[in-house]
């Protein structure tokens, strides 16, 4: 197959990379996937993305025993992801999903119910169970309740142990930093690692400054001595070349682990704001190299899973969510 023209439209095609191109004037879907240790490349038309047909088509040739691939043991994990609500506390200004501090939550029916499907899904498993947002930190009984009912119905389950995690901005209070070190969470936080970054990408809804409400969390969170903690951080090309001054400030407030991530552009981030733009690819790997290098000298693990594990599908729409990075 040869590529004429690459668009700069890819998304996720049932779990597989996709990128839209232009091959001999006509527009196609090209997925990757992986088949017998071979990564194979296959096509479709432009409109039958949702095409049912091709799905199956793709599924008879074999696009999707990847994910088969990863066998299923006694001693492997579950993960479930529960999006406890739409509603953000944040305006980020690259938000790809539009969050707002108005939406809908999940009601507690739905939440018991997700829950004891998950049980009944992981058997013998270990199950983790990661709360998602929007904010879930917003959602603080809800989050209790989640906690609370799981640990019950897991105790008169064949599940073999449940733990928690959660995906935070870190504008939380202390009532809910009380349920994460209880319940000993995981906690991967959202924010952008220096004031000049956090402040201008991150904004409250109403145009007030987070940084200082992100570093306070952390500043709490290291008081009791949590190494389970992972700081995301969006790179944009306003903050590429900031990389390395993010990794010094993160090892100040005593956080092991940076995970950084180009911005996705779309949403708010549509905005013709080159600043809050993806970098180049040159900019981000030249000054991932330079963080890395920080991050030995500081002890602190640097991450970038868009930019690793490669041949392998992700199990799930954003593995970063319950911790399964590379670092390099």
């Amino acid at each position: 197959m040869i590529i004429n023209e690459c668009n700069d439209e890819m998304k996720l095609w049932n779990g597989l990379p996709a990128i839209l191109i232009e091959d001999n004037g006509e527009k196609n879907w090209a997925f990757f996937t992986k088949i017998d240790n071979d990564i194979v490349v296959g096509r479709f038309p432009e409109n039958d993305f949702y095409s049912k047909e091709q799905y199956e088509k793709a599924k008879e040739n074999g696009a999707f025993n990847c994910y088969r691939n990863r066998q299923i043991s006694e001693n492997n994990t579950m993960k479930v992801v529960l999006c406890l609500t739409e509603k953000c506390n944040c305006r980020c200004r690259y938000c790809f999903l539009d969050a707002e501090n108005v939406g809908i939550s999940m009601s507690t029916q739905v939440l018991h119910k997700a829950i004891d499907k998950a049980i009944e899904i992981a058997g013998n498993r270990h199950l983790i169970i990661t709360a998602f947002g929007g904010e879930p930190g917003i959602e603080g009984e809800l989050l209790k309740e989640m906690v609370t009912y799981a640990c019950k119905q897991v105790a008169a389950s064949p599940v073999k142990s449940c733990n928690f995690s959660i995906s935070t901005n870190g504008i939380i209070g202390d009532n809910v930093i009380d349920i994460l070190l209880e319940n000993k969470f995981k906690i991967n936080i959202s924010m952008d690692g220096t004031q000049e970054v956090q402040d201008f990408q991150r904004p409250l809804a109403n145009g007030e400054a987070t940084y200082h409400f992100a570093e306070n969390t952390i500043k709490k969170l290291a008081k009791e001595d949590i190494n389970d903690i992972k700081i995301r951080c969006t790179v944009t090309q306003f903050s590429v070349d900031k990389m390395p001054s993010i990794v010094e400030n993160m090892a100040r407030l005593a956080v092991r682990q940076v995970h950084f991530e180009p911005v996705t552009p779309g949403g708010r981030g549509a905005n013709g704001d080159p600043r809050l733009q993806p970098p180049s690819v040159q900019d981000f790997v030249k000054y991932l190299k330079e963080s890395i290098e920080i991050g030995e000298k500081l002890n602190v693990d640097v991450l970038a899973s868009s930019y690793m594990k490669l041949q392998d599908a992700p199990a799930a729409f954003c593995e970063s969510i319950s911790g399964d990075d590379c670092a390099d």
